[in-house]
């Protein structure tokens, strides 16, 4: 037995500048028949994800005609699956979804990573690694990438000053 009667593509062409999305299956008991998925993009508030100033996306619907309790929940299965291949896609290649804002990542001595982090303001970032480089055994070094221009900055343990 087919379980999906329907589906279609977002429309949209917009760009996702930058990973702060979550990625939504937004699942719903049709008005006149059937139910409805769709999977949306939906912008954390820290920061302009899409290329226009709309805070989602919808990648696309999905609906069946069928309404027990079954059909609800391959419906949700597959939602779960959307989101756990996308959110892998994303994982694999992160470097293609941050186009704004700065990445900052601290390094220890011996060049090991402690940890990342991505904040939408210069300011923010120096102020990040001011915590990270004057604080003892925390991060002896701390690289600010700005997204945009693909420009790094370098600073060091003793070179912040409050």
């Amino acid at each position: 037995m087919i379980f999906l009667d329907y589906s279609s593509a977002g429309s949209a062409s917009e760009l996702i500048l930058a990973e702060e999305f979550d990625v939504v299956p937004h699942i719903v008991h049709g008005a006149c028949e059937g139910i409805y998925m769709d999977i949306r993009l939906e912008a954390g508030e820290c920061a302009r994800v899409f290329s226009t100033p709309k805070p989602e996306l919808r990648l696309g619907t999905f609906k069946t005609l069928q309404t027990d309790k079954e059909a609800y929940k391959k419906t949700a299965m597959l939602g779960a699956e959307f989101v756990y291949a996308l959110l892998e896609y994303i994982d694999k290649h992160r470097d293609e979804f941050n186009w704004t804002g700065f990445d900052i990542t601290a390094f220890r001595n011996a060049g090991d990573t402690i940890g990342k982090m991505w904040t939408p303001s210069y300011k923010r970032a120096l102020e990040h690694a001011r915590k990270l480089t004057s604080r003892p055994g925390v991060a002896a070094y701390v690289v600010i990438r700005n997204n945009e221009t693909e420009k790094e900055e370098v600073i060091r343990r003793n070179e912040m000053t409050a």
